[in-house]
């Protein structure tokens, strides 16, 4: 009893103090201790307990850095979330799916299709109810059962991703610099394939092809500024990044022919031209589009 009356006057005074966001900071100490006081058998005890809970939920947890784009890291108030905490009961898959998904949110069947397709209804459900419980914890994981969660949504057979105010998601950023016409930026914020360790998962599949494409297209678009700037070691080295991805991306090759020619390496762009012949030969049994073949014909005359 004389503990519950010194827990009860303890929470009067941060309350009324405005120091509740010390119990935040300081969550590995208070939240068993107010997890505890949850349950406790005096009245008065057990809904301050239970009100100071509702004020920590009105907290603003720390942002989120999402780093997606040539690998997968988490950075929660700067520190990196470990990736074991990622591979339990399949958190991690869930938590990148939320990323691509509209308003970071999915109906509980939409999740279920995505990641247990072929598990019968009732499984699929207890191992959507798992996965959620696995990324509240990699989440935070010093949280008590029975807290909510400050980044998790499920309400209605909806799952949803809360992302608190100053979150970064690199591949959001990437469309945001492209979409501001600032495509230097865009290009080097790209660190590579969407979510690689999900090159299998259908769900990344149409996500991670739509930002391929974008970031070849800012590539081509730099390409063609060099190129009007007359930088042509500079198109050289964008056309190559471009026809690492795509060897028969004609366009690409244009451009590199006419940086080749600009730089007098004849056999270069003869070479490059010959190449995108065969490739195109090899993948889709067509010839090159004329504006090619014109150039080629150009430079062999």
């Amino acid at each position: 009893p004389q503990a519950g009356a010194a827990w009860g006057e303890a929470i009067t005074r941060i309350v009324a103090g405005g120091f509740v966001f010390l119990l935040d900071q300081e969550r590995t100490l208070a939240f068993p201790l107010l997890a505890a006081y949850l349950d406790a058998s005096e009245p008065d005890v057990r809904m301050a307990s239970v009100g100071l809970v509702a004020r920590l939920v009105q907290l603003p947890p720390p942002p989120l850095r999402i780093v997606a784009l040539g690998e997968f890291a988490v950075l929660q108030g700067g520190h990196r979330i470990p990736e074991r905490a990622w591979a339990a009961r399949r958190a991690g898959e869930l938590f990148r799916l939320l990323c691509v998904s509209p308003g970071y949110r999915l109906t509980r069947d939409q999740a279920v299709e995505a990641l247990w397709p072929d598990k019968e209804p009732t499984a699929a459900a207890a191992q959507l109810h798992q996965a959620t419980s696995a990324l509240r914890r990699a989440l935070e994981p010093d949280l008590p059962r029975r807290f909510p969660s400050r980044y998790l949504t499920f309400e209605d057979g909806v799952v949803g991703l809360r992302l608190p105010s100053g979150s970064w998601i690199d591949f959001e950023v990437f469309g945001t610099l492209l979409q501001q016409q600032r495509v230097e930026e865009a290009i080097a914020l790209w660190g590579g394939e969407l979510f690689p360790g999900d090159l299998y998962a259908d769900w990344a599949a149409e996500p991670r092809e739509a930002l391929r494409t974008r970031y070849l297209r800012a590539l081509l678009i730099l390409a063609r500024q060099r190129m009007e700037e007359g930088n042509a070691e500079a198109v050289l080295a964008l056309c190559d990044r471009v026809l690492s991805q795509e060897a028969w991306h004609e366009e690409a090759v244009l451009l590199k022919m006419r940086a080749c020619i600009d730089l007098g390496d004849r056999v270069g762009a003869i070479r490059l031209y010959r190449s995108l012949e065969q490739a195109l030969r090899d993948e889709f049994n067509i010839e090159p589009q004329s504006a090619v073949r014109v150039l080629y014909q150009s430079i062999v005359s």
